[in-house]
Protein backbone atom coordinates (compact mmCIF):
# COMPACT_ATOMS: atom_id res chain seq x y z
CA UNK A 1 0.00 0.00 0.00
CA UNK A 2 1.04 3.59 -0.46
CA UNK A 3 1.21 5.82 2.61
CA UNK A 4 -2.28 7.30 2.26
CA UNK A 5 -3.79 3.82 1.85
CA UNK A 6 -2.27 2.33 5.00
CA UNK A 7 -3.20 5.39 7.08
CA UNK A 8 -6.79 5.19 5.83
CA UNK A 9 -6.87 1.44 6.46
CA UNK A 10 -5.84 1.99 10.08
CA UNK A 11 -8.42 4.75 10.48
CA UNK A 12 -11.13 2.44 9.15
CA UNK A 13 -9.99 -0.23 11.59
CA UNK A 14 -10.11 2.29 14.43
CA UNK A 15 -13.69 3.21 13.60
CA UNK A 16 -14.92 -0.35 13.05
CA UNK A 17 -13.11 -2.19 15.83
CA UNK A 18 -12.64 0.59 18.41
CA UNK A 19 -10.51 -0.12 21.48
CA UNK A 20 -9.80 -3.45 23.12
CA UNK A 21 -7.51 -3.07 26.11
CA UNK A 22 -4.89 -5.60 27.18
CA UNK A 23 -1.25 -6.40 26.54
CA UNK A 24 -1.24 -9.88 24.98
CA UNK A 25 -1.85 -8.86 21.35
CA UNK A 26 0.70 -6.04 21.48
CA UNK A 27 3.32 -8.28 23.06
CA UNK A 28 2.72 -10.96 20.45
CA UNK A 29 3.02 -8.40 17.65
CA UNK A 30 6.22 -6.95 19.09
CA UNK A 31 7.69 -10.46 19.27
CA UNK A 32 6.63 -11.08 15.66
CA UNK A 33 8.55 -7.92 14.72
CA UNK A 34 11.69 -9.15 16.48
CA UNK A 35 11.07 -7.49 19.88
CA UNK A 36 12.21 -4.00 18.86
CA UNK A 37 11.45 -2.67 22.34
CA UNK A 38 14.34 -4.76 23.68
CA UNK A 39 16.73 -2.80 21.45
CA UNK A 40 15.73 0.55 22.94
CA UNK A 41 16.21 2.47 26.18
CA UNK A 42 12.63 3.50 26.89
CA UNK A 43 11.12 6.32 28.94
CA UNK A 44 7.42 5.63 29.41
CA UNK A 45 5.07 8.55 30.14
CA UNK A 46 1.54 8.30 31.56
CA UNK A 47 -0.88 10.81 33.10
CA UNK A 48 -4.09 12.72 32.47
CA UNK A 49 -2.57 16.05 31.43
CA UNK A 50 0.88 17.14 30.33
CA UNK A 51 2.02 13.90 28.69
CA UNK A 52 2.65 15.49 25.31
CA UNK A 53 4.58 18.39 26.82
CA UNK A 54 6.75 16.13 28.98
CA UNK A 55 7.46 13.89 25.97
CA UNK A 56 8.50 16.96 23.98
CA UNK A 57 10.84 18.19 26.72
CA UNK A 58 12.43 14.76 27.10
CA UNK A 59 12.85 14.33 23.33
CA UNK A 60 14.56 17.71 23.04
CA UNK A 61 16.86 16.90 25.94
CA UNK A 62 17.86 13.61 24.32
CA UNK A 63 18.53 15.35 21.03
CA UNK A 64 20.66 18.01 22.71
CA UNK A 65 22.58 15.22 24.44
CA UNK A 66 23.63 13.87 21.07
CA UNK A 67 21.80 10.54 21.28
CA UNK A 68 19.42 9.35 18.56
CA UNK A 69 15.93 9.03 19.99
CA UNK A 70 12.42 8.30 18.82
CA UNK A 71 9.19 9.69 20.24
CA UNK A 72 5.72 8.19 19.88
CA UNK A 73 2.84 10.31 21.13
CA UNK A 74 -0.82 10.81 20.35
CA UNK A 75 -3.06 12.28 19.14
CA UNK A 76 -2.00 13.78 15.85
CA UNK A 77 -2.75 17.49 15.61
CA UNK A 78 -1.77 18.70 12.13
CA UNK A 79 -0.39 15.59 10.43
CA UNK A 80 -0.56 11.86 11.11
CA UNK A 81 3.19 11.38 10.85
CA UNK A 82 3.95 13.87 13.64
CA UNK A 83 3.11 11.05 16.07
CA UNK A 84 6.26 9.18 14.95
CA UNK A 85 9.38 11.32 15.39
CA UNK A 86 13.10 10.58 15.25
CA UNK A 87 15.36 13.27 16.66
CA UNK A 88 12.30 15.52 17.02
CA UNK A 89 11.38 15.29 13.34
CA UNK A 90 8.52 13.24 11.87
CA UNK A 91 9.50 10.19 9.87
CA UNK A 92 9.08 10.59 6.12
CA UNK A 93 5.80 9.31 4.76
CA UNK A 94 7.59 6.70 2.67
CA UNK A 95 9.50 5.20 5.58
CA UNK A 96 6.61 5.44 8.03
CA UNK A 97 4.25 3.83 5.53
CA UNK A 98 6.62 0.89 5.15
CA UNK A 99 6.85 0.31 8.91
CA UNK A 100 3.08 0.62 9.34
CA UNK A 101 2.49 -1.84 6.50
CA UNK A 102 4.77 -4.46 8.05
CA UNK A 103 3.13 -4.07 11.47
CA UNK A 104 -0.35 -4.14 9.94
CA UNK A 105 0.24 -7.35 7.99
CA UNK A 106 1.57 -9.16 11.04
CA UNK A 107 -1.00 -7.60 13.37
CA UNK A 108 -4.07 -8.63 11.40
CA UNK A 109 -3.54 -12.32 12.15
CA UNK A 110 -3.32 -11.47 15.86
CA UNK A 111 -6.51 -9.39 15.94
CA UNK A 112 -4.56 -6.24 16.83
CA UNK A 113 -6.31 -2.88 17.07
CA UNK A 114 -5.23 0.21 15.14
CA UNK A 115 -3.50 1.72 18.18
CA UNK A 116 -1.68 -1.55 18.92
CA UNK A 117 -0.41 -1.67 15.35
CA UNK A 118 0.71 1.96 15.54
CA UNK A 119 2.47 1.38 18.86
CA UNK A 120 4.37 -1.60 17.51
CA UNK A 121 5.15 0.16 14.24
CA UNK A 122 6.63 3.08 16.20
CA UNK A 123 8.91 0.85 18.28
CA UNK A 124 9.89 -1.15 15.21
CA UNK A 125 10.63 2.05 13.27
CA UNK A 126 12.77 3.51 16.06
CA UNK A 127 14.83 0.33 16.38
CA UNK A 128 15.29 0.02 12.60
CA UNK A 129 16.21 3.71 12.32
CA UNK A 130 19.08 3.17 14.76
CA UNK A 131 17.61 4.96 17.75
CA UNK A 132 19.14 4.23 21.11
CA UNK A 133 16.39 5.85 23.17
CA UNK A 134 12.62 6.15 22.82
CA UNK A 135 10.06 8.28 24.61
CA UNK A 136 6.67 6.54 24.57
CA UNK A 137 3.39 8.16 25.61
CA UNK A 138 0.56 6.04 26.98
CA UNK A 139 -2.64 6.10 24.97
CA UNK A 140 -5.10 5.67 27.85
CA UNK A 141 -4.47 4.78 31.48
CA UNK A 142 -1.32 2.74 31.83
CA UNK A 143 -1.78 -0.72 33.28
CA UNK A 144 -3.69 -2.18 30.31
CA UNK A 145 -2.57 0.30 27.65
CA UNK A 146 -0.91 -1.23 24.60
CA UNK A 147 2.29 0.71 25.24
CA UNK A 148 2.69 -1.14 28.55
CA UNK A 149 3.53 -4.35 26.70
CA UNK A 150 7.11 -3.03 26.61
CA UNK A 151 9.38 -5.52 28.41
CA UNK A 152 11.84 -3.15 30.04
CA UNK A 153 12.09 0.57 30.72
CA UNK A 154 14.64 3.04 31.99
CA UNK A 155 12.04 5.23 33.68
CA UNK A 156 8.29 5.55 34.25
CA UNK A 157 7.04 9.15 34.33
CA UNK A 158 3.66 10.16 35.76
CA UNK A 159 2.27 13.59 34.87
CA UNK A 160 -0.80 15.37 36.29
CA UNK A 161 -3.74 13.14 37.22
CA UNK A 162 -7.43 14.00 36.96
CA UNK A 163 -10.75 12.25 36.48
CA UNK A 164 -10.91 10.86 32.94
CA UNK A 165 -12.39 7.84 31.19
CA UNK A 166 -13.97 6.83 34.49
CA UNK A 167 -15.88 3.92 32.94
CA UNK A 168 -12.53 2.32 32.14
CA UNK A 169 -10.06 3.71 34.69
CA UNK A 170 -12.19 4.17 37.81
CA UNK A 171 -14.30 6.81 39.51
CA UNK A 172 -11.73 8.29 41.91
CA UNK A 173 -8.30 9.86 41.59
CA UNK A 174 -6.84 7.00 43.61
CA UNK A 175 -8.32 4.37 41.28
CA UNK A 176 -7.00 6.25 38.26
CA UNK A 177 -3.60 6.61 39.93
CA UNK A 178 -3.41 2.83 40.29
CA UNK A 179 -4.01 2.49 36.56
CA UNK A 180 -1.30 5.03 35.74
CA UNK A 181 1.09 3.38 38.19
CA UNK A 182 0.79 0.19 36.14
CA UNK A 183 3.61 1.46 33.91
CA UNK A 184 6.08 1.23 36.82
CA UNK A 185 7.82 -2.06 36.14
CA UNK A 186 11.31 -2.60 37.60
CA UNK A 187 12.34 0.98 36.86
CA UNK A 188 12.59 4.32 38.68
CA UNK A 189 9.38 6.34 38.77
CA UNK A 190 9.17 10.13 38.71
CA UNK A 191 5.93 11.94 39.50
CA UNK A 192 4.93 15.56 38.93
CA UNK A 193 4.98 17.89 41.93
CA UNK A 194 1.38 18.80 41.04
CA UNK A 195 0.29 15.51 42.60
CA UNK A 196 -1.15 16.09 46.08
CA UNK A 197 -3.31 14.49 48.75
CA UNK A 198 -4.02 10.78 48.41
CA UNK A 199 -2.45 10.69 44.95
CA UNK A 200 0.89 11.88 46.29
CA UNK A 201 0.64 9.54 49.27
CA UNK A 202 -0.07 6.60 46.99
CA UNK A 203 2.92 7.21 44.70
CA UNK A 204 5.18 7.92 47.67
CA UNK A 205 4.24 4.49 48.97
CA UNK A 206 5.50 3.03 45.70
CA UNK A 207 8.87 4.72 46.19
CA UNK A 208 8.35 7.35 43.51
CA UNK A 209 10.52 10.46 43.30
CA UNK A 210 8.67 13.79 42.99
CA UNK A 211 9.76 16.68 40.81
CA UNK A 212 9.42 19.16 43.69
CA UNK A 213 11.20 22.47 43.85
CA UNK A 214 9.97 24.79 41.08
CA UNK A 215 10.78 28.29 42.33
CA UNK A 216 10.61 31.88 41.15
CA UNK A 217 8.47 31.06 38.11
CA UNK A 218 7.99 34.25 36.07
CA UNK A 219 5.33 33.44 33.51
CA UNK A 220 4.34 35.72 30.65
CA UNK A 221 2.30 35.42 27.45
CA UNK A 222 5.15 33.80 25.50
CA UNK A 223 6.78 31.39 27.95
CA UNK A 224 8.47 31.66 31.31
CA UNK A 225 11.65 31.54 33.33
CA UNK A 226 11.99 29.52 36.52
CA UNK A 227 14.46 27.94 38.91
CA UNK A 228 14.56 24.24 39.64
CA UNK A 229 17.13 22.39 41.68
CA UNK A 230 19.03 25.64 42.16
CA UNK A 231 19.45 26.14 38.40
CA UNK A 232 17.76 28.56 36.04
CA UNK A 233 15.72 27.56 33.00
CA UNK A 234 13.69 29.33 30.33
CA UNK A 235 11.07 27.87 28.04
CA UNK A 236 8.82 28.92 25.20
CA UNK A 237 5.90 26.64 26.01
CA UNK A 238 2.99 28.71 27.33
CA UNK A 239 0.79 28.25 30.36
CA UNK A 240 1.01 28.19 34.13
CA UNK A 241 1.62 24.42 34.36
CA UNK A 242 4.56 24.29 31.95
CA UNK A 243 7.28 24.95 34.56
CA UNK A 244 6.01 21.87 36.42
CA UNK A 245 5.91 19.76 33.27
CA UNK A 246 9.42 20.92 32.43
CA UNK A 247 10.63 20.18 35.96
CA UNK A 248 9.33 16.61 35.63
CA UNK A 249 11.37 16.14 32.45
CA UNK A 250 14.42 17.78 34.05
CA UNK A 251 14.23 15.49 37.08
CA UNK A 252 13.86 12.42 34.87
CA UNK A 253 16.76 13.36 32.61
CA UNK A 254 19.03 14.14 35.56
CA UNK A 255 18.23 10.80 37.19
CA UNK A 256 19.16 9.07 33.93
CA UNK A 257 22.54 10.80 33.91
CA UNK A 258 22.08 13.56 31.33
CA UNK A 259 24.00 16.78 31.94
CA UNK A 260 22.71 20.22 32.83
CA UNK A 261 23.82 21.83 29.57
CA UNK A 262 21.84 19.43 27.38
CA UNK A 263 18.86 19.59 29.74
CA UNK A 264 18.82 23.39 29.74
CA UNK A 265 19.10 23.60 25.94
CA UNK A 266 16.46 20.92 25.46
CA UNK A 267 13.96 22.66 27.72
CA UNK A 268 14.57 26.01 26.01
CA UNK A 269 14.10 24.56 22.50
CA UNK A 270 10.87 22.64 23.18
CA UNK A 271 7.82 23.57 21.13
CA UNK A 272 4.58 21.66 20.78
CA UNK A 273 1.72 22.40 18.44
CA UNK A 274 -1.78 22.67 19.82
CA UNK A 275 -0.81 23.55 23.40
CA UNK A 276 -1.70 27.22 23.88
CA UNK A 277 -0.16 27.73 20.46
CA UNK A 278 -0.19 31.40 19.46
CA UNK A 279 -0.37 32.54 15.84
CA UNK A 280 -0.35 36.22 14.88
CA UNK A 281 -1.74 37.05 11.46
CA UNK A 282 -2.64 40.44 9.98
CA UNK A 283 -3.12 42.14 13.31
CA UNK A 284 -5.10 39.29 14.84
CA UNK A 285 -4.07 36.76 17.49
CA UNK A 286 -5.21 33.13 17.35
CA UNK A 287 -4.74 30.69 20.23
CA UNK A 288 -5.03 27.00 19.31
CA UNK A 289 -5.29 24.65 22.27
CA UNK A 290 -6.28 21.00 22.57
CA UNK A 291 -7.72 21.38 26.07
CA UNK A 292 -10.29 18.63 26.54
CA UNK A 293 -10.81 18.19 30.29
CA UNK A 294 -11.38 20.54 33.25
CA UNK A 295 -7.74 20.42 34.37
CA UNK A 296 -6.37 21.49 30.99
CA UNK A 297 -9.13 24.09 30.64
CA UNK A 298 -8.01 25.61 33.95
CA UNK A 299 -4.60 26.34 32.44
CA UNK A 300 -6.15 27.72 29.25
CA UNK A 301 -8.61 29.89 31.19
CA UNK A 302 -5.75 31.27 33.29
CA UNK A 303 -3.92 32.26 30.09
CA UNK A 304 -7.00 33.87 28.53
CA UNK A 305 -7.80 35.90 31.63
CA UNK A 306 -4.24 37.15 32.02
CA UNK A 307 -3.21 37.84 28.44
CA UNK A 308 -6.31 38.26 26.26
CA UNK A 309 -9.17 40.73 26.38
CA UNK A 310 -12.66 39.85 27.64
CA UNK A 311 -13.86 40.35 24.09
CA UNK A 312 -11.88 37.40 22.73
CA UNK A 313 -13.95 34.94 20.69
CA UNK A 314 -14.01 31.35 21.94
CA UNK A 315 -14.65 28.65 19.30
CA UNK A 316 -15.35 25.35 21.04
CA UNK A 317 -16.11 21.73 20.18
CA UNK A 318 -16.00 18.55 22.25
CA UNK A 319 -15.94 14.77 21.94
CA UNK A 320 -18.72 12.75 23.53
CA UNK A 321 -16.58 11.04 26.20
CA UNK A 322 -15.42 14.29 27.85
CA UNK A 323 -16.63 16.20 30.92
CA UNK A 324 -18.19 18.98 28.89
CA UNK A 325 -19.86 20.72 31.83
CA UNK A 326 -16.60 20.76 33.76
CA UNK A 327 -14.78 22.27 30.79
CA UNK A 328 -17.37 24.95 30.05
CA UNK A 329 -17.52 26.01 33.70
CA UNK A 330 -13.89 27.18 33.43
CA UNK A 331 -14.81 29.67 30.68
CA UNK A 332 -17.77 31.36 32.37
CA UNK A 333 -15.93 34.71 32.32
CA UNK A 334 -15.98 34.89 28.50
CA UNK A 335 -18.51 36.90 26.47
CA UNK A 336 -18.23 35.71 22.86
CA UNK A 337 -18.76 31.98 22.39
CA UNK A 338 -19.33 29.79 19.33
CA UNK A 339 -20.08 26.05 19.40
CA UNK A 340 -18.91 23.90 16.48
CA UNK A 341 -18.99 20.15 15.80
CA UNK A 342 -15.81 18.06 15.89
CA UNK A 343 -14.85 16.08 12.81
CA UNK A 344 -14.76 12.72 14.60
CA UNK A 345 -16.90 9.62 14.95
CA UNK A 346 -16.63 10.27 18.71
CA UNK A 347 -18.04 13.80 18.45
CA UNK A 348 -20.95 15.00 20.56
CA UNK A 349 -23.99 15.56 18.27
CA UNK A 350 -24.06 19.25 17.39
CA UNK A 351 -27.55 20.02 18.70
CA UNK A 352 -26.84 18.28 22.02
CA UNK A 353 -23.55 20.12 22.37
CA UNK A 354 -25.17 23.46 21.59
CA UNK A 355 -27.80 22.92 24.27
CA UNK A 356 -25.10 22.27 26.85
CA UNK A 357 -23.22 25.38 25.76
CA UNK A 358 -26.36 27.52 26.03
CA UNK A 359 -26.64 26.63 29.72
CA UNK A 360 -23.34 28.38 30.37
CA UNK A 361 -23.41 30.96 27.56
CA UNK A 362 -27.00 32.09 26.83
CA UNK A 363 -25.82 34.11 23.83
CA UNK A 364 -23.73 31.29 22.37
CA UNK A 365 -23.70 31.04 18.59
CA UNK A 366 -23.69 27.83 16.54
CA UNK A 367 -21.74 27.17 13.35
CA UNK A 368 -21.50 24.10 11.15
CA UNK A 369 -17.68 24.07 11.12
CA UNK A 370 -14.58 25.73 12.49
CA UNK A 371 -14.06 27.47 9.15
CA UNK A 372 -17.56 28.95 9.22
CA UNK A 373 -17.03 30.17 12.79
CA UNK A 374 -13.74 31.79 11.79
CA UNK A 375 -15.34 33.35 8.71
CA UNK A 376 -17.93 35.01 10.94
CA UNK A 377 -15.51 36.10 13.66
CA UNK A 378 -14.43 39.72 13.68
CA UNK A 379 -12.62 39.84 17.03
CA UNK A 380 -8.91 40.59 17.12
CA UNK A 381 -8.34 37.64 19.47
CA UNK A 382 -9.76 34.16 18.81
CA UNK A 383 -9.31 30.96 20.85
CA UNK A 384 -10.04 27.55 19.28
CA UNK A 385 -10.31 24.83 21.92
CA UNK A 386 -12.11 21.76 23.24
CA UNK A 387 -10.54 19.03 21.10
CA UNK A 388 -7.39 18.47 19.07
CA UNK A 389 -9.68 17.53 16.17
CA UNK A 390 -10.57 21.21 15.66
CA UNK A 391 -7.08 22.54 15.31
CA UNK A 392 -6.04 21.23 11.90
CA UNK A 393 -8.98 22.96 10.19
CA UNK A 394 -8.32 26.14 12.17
CA UNK A 395 -4.64 26.17 11.22
CA UNK A 396 -5.47 25.74 7.52
CA UNK A 397 -7.97 28.61 7.67
CA UNK A 398 -5.47 30.91 9.37
CA UNK A 399 -2.71 30.12 6.87
CA UNK A 400 -4.99 30.71 3.86
CA UNK A 401 -6.12 34.07 5.20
Amino acid sequence: MIYEDIVQTLENLRKSAGSNYGLARTRALLDALGSPDCRLEIIHVAGTNGKGSVCEYLSRILRCSGVKAGCFRTPAVYSYEEQFCVNCRPLSRRRLGAYLQIAYEKGMSLGATAFEIETCAALYAFAEEGCRWAVIECGLGGLSDATNAIKSKRAAVITGIGLEHTAILGNTLLEISRQKAGIIKDCPSIVTSLADGEVREYFAGLGAVFADGVEDARIDCDGCKFTFGGRKYSLKMRGCVQPYNAALAIKTAAMLGFGYGAIRRGIASARLCGRIEKIKKRGRTFILDGSHNPQSFSALADYIEKYLSRGARIIYGCLSDKDEAGCLEKLRFTENFTAVPCDSYRATPQDAQYEICRRYFPKAEKCASVSEALDKSTEREVVICGSFTLLKEAKKWIEKR
